[in-house]
């Protein structure tokens, strides 16, 4: 496993191994070795790495094997054309405990980037499920229907919404990427956060 921490972060008990400075644009941070193995939805990482992120409040593992897209979901190639996809940590950090969802794209439905195939409810709030892949609808995931709580506790793992047979949206960044993407998007709530407590 590699870990991204940011300038300043606190490096947790956990990563080990060997330590280097890395410039990663105008940030330096830590890249941290160790052994981790994930798996997703029964799917073994071939290296069983992931980017260990955090910022503020907020820490996650991001599987390096994954791609993320913008609106924070992830996907992962399974092998033969065929795409799993799912929501980030933090996508269901924003959304809350899961309380509810449906699919609308129905099996062999062509699907493309920013398709609505459903929707799910959490505590916090109900967002639309948009394809971050492009090919043909395969199945959501038959778990969710009794556990839908597993979208939330194992995001990468068995709480994985939908998969599609055809390609990640070319949008989709890498690990290292995304993780600047989520600096942006937290940096923007703190400092909003700020102003609100100025007023």
């Amino acid at each position: 496993m590699f870990c991204i921490a940011n300038l300043g972060a606190e490096i947790k008990p956990f990563c080990c191994g060997k330590q280097r400075k890395l410039t990663n644009g105008n940030k330096i941070g830590l890249f941290l070795f160790a052994k981790q193995r994930v798996v997703l939805g029964g799917v073994a990482l071939d290296s069983g790495e992931t980017i260990f992120y955090k910022r503020s409040h907020f820490a996650t593992h991001l599987p390096a094997q994954a791609v993320f897209s913008p609106s924070h979901g992830w996907a992962r190639r399974l092998g033969e054309g065929l795409c799993r996809v799912g929501f980030t940590k933090f996508a269901t950090r924003m959304l809350g405990e899961m309380v509810d969802h449906e699919f609308e794209a129905k099996e062999g439905e062509a699907v493309k980037p920013g398709q609505i195939l459903g929707w799910v409810e959490g505590f916090k709030a109900i967002s639309d499920v948009y394809a971050i892949a492009r090919g043909v609808f395969v199945r959501s995931n038959p778990r969710l229907r009794e556990e839908i709580s597993l979208v939330s506790s194992q995001p990468y793992g068995e709480g994985w919404l939908y998969e599609v047979r055809g390609e990640p949206d070319a949008r989709c960044l890498d690990a290292a990427a995304y993780s600047g993407v989520l600096d942006a998007t937290i940096d923007k709530m703190l400092e909003k956060q700020r102003l609100e407590g100025n007023q």
